[in-house]
């Protein structure tokens, strides 16, 4: 381990230079500062769609001669090449220094959207496309050391830069389709091919999310062993078939699935797959007549032992996801649906299955409204229900999107705040009930008064926030 001395022979040094250098922190080992500074750059957040930390290592080589000697020296932190598409040719020259300075680490790319409004002119499109053609020319001159690549907006006139490039390494791409102008803006067409020469020439690839490409036009990943799986516009059997072939799935993201008219549904076996904890399911939804009564058959296919979290928009139904919890015999632990009520859903019996439910999300898509949350549910939700067995006893995270009934308005109020202040009992036993942190409202749909009693809470300390959802009818 190498130990830092300071010199202070520099005559030139002002007396606040000689004293920070004399620090105690100026002793600490190189290696442990080394350390500290790969804490204070955190990698970039896989779910941003903009660049959240400012604090990099080049931002560490601005406080003095000595922190920049370090951070320019070590690899490690260089490895996150996290930028946005506009970059200028003197940002250019800074992505070429830090290549550089990253040597032969394994690199995490992350490429965000242009920083400009969503609404710009074609002609900066046409701007864009030199200028993310000159950053992927750069960084694939390092592809042999890509781990993990991302691209917010990828132009499909770029595609052919990836070809004759091979990525020994790379082991997670998620790329998501340029969205092309229309009259109802700027949407996924699926009419681009993904990146597949890159795709084929990744042969350690484990994590594969495509968003906006058609599944017809996706080369299959011949790593068997995929970890993760996400591409759009596909048919259900196709989801059945990406579940056969990678067996070993942990996570599946399937948007736009295709719902065909039931006299076109073929029987399938129940499919078991021991691994996948976590699936996203999203239906195609265009003018033509939608077939409900079949949107439940993917769901009654499969049997999912690990499922900790699913999300369903649009799919499904509340007795699909119950039969399938308990089919599956999984402790479900994220539940997020926007998906259309049925005759005869109960919340209350849908919690019952759900024991180990720590955060819950209700919507309903279009106009129509559920009336899910009656008085009877928002009370059994309540920590001294049942003598201190309520519903949902680990749940932390409560999201309500749909319109609260006038009757349910105060018990609701009150069942949030009892579950905000759950406390340990006098002997300092930790509480049967979790301690609810987070809750989400609609804006339009709750009174002033339920607001007024809720926002005791949030000066509390509960994450309080209201939807800005659109009221029902309006466009």
């Amino acid at each position: 381990m190498t130990t830092r001395r300071v010199s202070t022979a520099n005559p030139n040094r002002t007396p606040y230079n000689k004293s920070y250098c004399s620090h105690p922190i100026n002793r600490v080992a190189v290696e442990i500062v080394v350390e500290i500074f790969q804490q204070v750059c955190p990698p970039p957040d896989p779910e941003a769609r903009e660049m959240m930390s400012k604090c990099t290592p080049l931002f560490l080589g601005t406080i003095c001669k000595e922190w920049r000697e370090i951070a320019w020296s070590a690899p490690t932190l260089w490895k996150d090449v996290a930028l946005h598409l506009d970059v200028s040719s003197n940002q250019l020259d800074i992505l070429r220094e830090w290549l550089s300075r990253a040597k032969d680490v394994p690199l995490n790319i992350t490429l965000y959207q242009h920083r400009r409004r969503i609404e710009a002119l074609y002609k900066e499109d046409v701007i864009r496309l030199g200028s993310d053609e000159a950053i992927l020319t750069l960084l694939l001159t390092r592809a042999r050391f890509w781990s993990t690549f991302r691209c917010d907006s990828l132009f499909p006139q770029l595609l052919d830069v990836f070809r004759k490039t091979r990525f020994p390494i790379l082991k997670s791409i998620r790329v998501e389709a340029f969205r092309s102008y229309t009259v109802l803006g700027r949407r996924h067409t699926y009419k681009d091919s993904p990146p597949n020469a890159m795709l084929a020439a990744s042969p350690l690839l484990e994590h594969l999310i495509l968003q906006g490409y058609s599944f017809s036009k996706v080369l299959m990943p011949r790593n068997k062993q995929l970890k993760s799986f996400g591409v759009s516009l596909l048919p259900f059997e196709a989801c059945v078939k990406i579940l056969r072939v990678y067996s070993g799935l942990v996570y599946a993201h399937f948007t736009d699935v295709l719902v065909q008219q039931p006299a076109t549904l073929n029987a399938i076996s129940t499919l078991t797959m021991a691994n996948l904890s976590h699936l996203q399911l999203s239906r195609f939804v265009s003018r033509q007549k939608l077939f409900l009564g079949n949107s439940d058959h993917l769901l009654e296919s499969l049997e999912l032992p690990a499922l900790k979290s699913l999300h369903l928009n649009k799919l499904g139904s509340l007795s699909s996801v119950i039969s399938l919890v308990k089919r599956s015999g999984c402790l479900l632990e994220i539940l997020d649906l926007e998906i259309w009520p049925k005759a005869g859903d109960d919340l209350a019996v849908a919690f019952s299955a759900l024991p180990m439910l720590t955060s819950f999300r209700w919507s309903c898509p279009g106009s129509r409204r559920a009336g899910l949350l009656t008085t009877r549910v928002v009370n059994m939700l309540r920590p001294s229900y049942g003598d201190g067995n309520p519903l949902l006893p680990n749940l932390t995270s409560f999201t309500w999107l749909d319109p609260v009934p006038d009757l349910a308005e105060r018990p609701l109020a009150k069942m949030l705040k009892e579950r905000w202040r759950v406390r340990d009992d006098k002997r300092g036993r930790p509480s049967a009930v979790a301690q609810l942190k987070s809750v989400k409202l609609p804006y339009f749909y709750c009174s002033s008064s339920l607001s007024k009693e809720l926002s005791e809470v949030c000066r509390e300390g509960l994450k309080l926030k209201f939807e800005l959802t659109k009221p029902r009818g309006v466009n």
